[in-house]
């Protein structure tokens, strides 16, 4: 596995998971009005982990809400961080924070509702996520199930009560690894792999599996690929026909060897853009301004770059002692 700080956690988790799993057939998609969906306006939801004497695993997470419009950060609570991967999604709809935490031995990790300070459990047959992003009236989830190897995805109602595996692999094979939001379609656009080919390539010195994009419609369920890769994906982001990648020969690269590239999804040819960062997690796109995690310098932190007039605003900046895990475009 490439990432191993977030998937090394997992991996002992799903030993202990057992019971509430799903069955291996897909389920039926769900159908929703998104008359409402231009109405939203997108907007930043940030996780970021901190030591806390106050929580039992000794760790908590801040998260926090970005308004892209009005470029105004705020904190809107914190939750336990008991999790093997830190998530926290702030939904605008409810004005609540959703967060995954340990559901306890055999029970996975699972979504819960911060309501006043006191967890509300949501899920029931997951075992862990990597994702959880508001998606108009549905939330779209890069997860695990109970009884199953490899993250997928997955899209729950605004309740969590109905969920689709969207993209169903019979064989549990499919990895899917880097996300993103494309708003203005109410699309997701993601990368995966196969993890049977990447443990082979793990066995060769600077070995890597090929990597597909594709596109999820939320509104029909339905997935299509639209690019092909030989290259480790490291960060992904989608706007019309400009696919953004961040591109390494390997899963071990440096950040200094990522590249990233622009792929038109007409033509299917990409370009280098030489962009003053350093870029290997999450990205966004919307208006052409450029959302991502990465590095100015040896600075890491959350970054707005404006692909037009090629200025850029920082957002968020690593503190001491405090770790930012992430960031979604939600809306």
């Amino acid at each position: 596995m490439k990432k191993i700080k977030i998937i090394s956690m997992i991996l002992i988790l799903c030993m202990l998971c057992s019971a509430c799993g799903w069955t291996s057939e897909e389920v039926a998609p769900i159908h929703t009005e998104n008359t409402e969906i231009n109405k939203l306006s997108p907007y930043l939801s940030i996780t970021r982990s901190f030591y806390s004497e106050e929580s039992e695993s000794g760790m908590g997470s801040r998260c926090f809400f970005y308004d892209i419009k009005e470029k105004k950060l705020e904190q809107k609570g914190t939750v336990s961080y008991t999790s093997s991967h830190p998530l926290t999604l702030y939904s605008t709809r409810n004005d609540k924070i959703y967060y995954s935490a340990f559901s306890g031995e055999g029970k996975g990790n699972q979504i819960y509702l911060d309501n006043n300070e006191t967890g509300e459990k949501k899920t029931d047959q997951f075992c862990d996520f990597n994702y959880l992003i508001q998606c108009g009236e549905q939330y779209f989830m890069a997860a695990e199930l109970l009884h199953h190897y490899c993250i997928e995805p997955i899209v729950c109602d605004a309740e969590f009560q109905n969920c689709s595996r969207v993209m169903f692999d019979k064989k549990d094979d499919r990895f899917t690894w880097m996300v993103s939001t494309v708003p203005k379609e109410n699309k997701i656009v993601f990368s995966h792999y196969s993890d049977n080919e990447m443990r082979e390539a793990d066995d060769v010195e600077g070995g890597n599996a090929p990597s597909k994009i594709a596109m999820l419609d939320l509104e029909t369920k339905k997935t299509e690929t639209v690019y092909e890769t030989k290259y480790y994906i490291d960060g992904i982001a989608c706007e019309g026909k400009k696919l953004i990648l961040s591109c390494a020969p390997n899963g071990f690269t440096t950040r200094q060897k990522h590249k990233i590239y622009e792929v038109n999804l007409d033509t299917k040819k990409s370009v280098r853009l030489k962009l003053p960062f350093y870029i290997m997690d999450q990205m966004a796109l919307y208006d052409n301004i450029l959302y991502f995690l990465g590095w100015k310098g040896d600075t890491r932190g959350i970054y707005a770059y404006n692909l037009t007039t090629k200025e850029y605003d920082v957002i968020m900046e690593e503190v001491e002692d405090e770790f930012i895990n992430g960031f979604s475009l939600n809306y």
